[in-house]
């Protein structure tokens, strides 16, 4: 009877255990720390807010172009209408207030903002979130000219280890 049931519970435990060949039950970020998805849950919370957005959710590489090189972690991408949004704020200008609002420091390395677009990062605990935004900024020489009502945006956030001080001292 014993027998029966550790056999019972080694197949339940198993069954439930995120292996090769149980690819149903597989972690949704293999080697992503919590805090990095955290952040990404939060990117999407705040856009979600956003009327008229959809959102896609993603892990793996993307590029930190500030920093010529690719970071590896989770990303959150949204597509808007600035219609949709009527006088409600944009999404990604609301991603900046609220990260800011909770206490994560701006990285102002990894920034530029032009007429059709921004790029900002925030850092908190070990975890670097790098924002764009695009938008069609209209052409101001031409007063006929409409500009395309779709915008764009993503949070890409990754582990960001403190940089050595021999790298600083470069």
């Amino acid at each position: 009877m014993r027998a029966s049931i550790l056999s019972a519970l080694i197949l339940l435990i198993a069954a439930c255990s995120a292996s090769p060949t149980n690819p149903a039950v597989a972690d949704p970020a293999p080697g992503l720390p919590p805090s990095v998805l955290r952040a990404c849950d939060l990117i999407a919370q705040i856009a979600a807010r956003a009327k008229g957005v959809t959102i896609k959710r993603s892990t793996g590489p993307f590029a930190d172009e500030f920093e010529s090189r690719t970071r590896s972690g989770c990303s959150v991408s949204l597509v808007g209408s600035t219609k949709a949004l009527g006088t409600s704020p944009n999404p990604i200008e609301e991603l900046r207030q609220e990260f800011t609002t909770r206490g994560w420091q701006e990285d102002v390395n990894h920034s530029a903002d032009g007429p059709d677009g921004t790029t900002f990062a925030y850092v908190h605990a070990g975890v670097i979130c790098v924002f764009r935004g695009q938008w069609d900024g209209g052409d101001d020489s031409d007063p006929t000219f409409k500009p395309d009502d779709e915008y764009t945006g993503a949070g890409h956030c990754a582990a960001n280890p403190p940089r050595l001080l021999a790298e600083l001292a470069r």
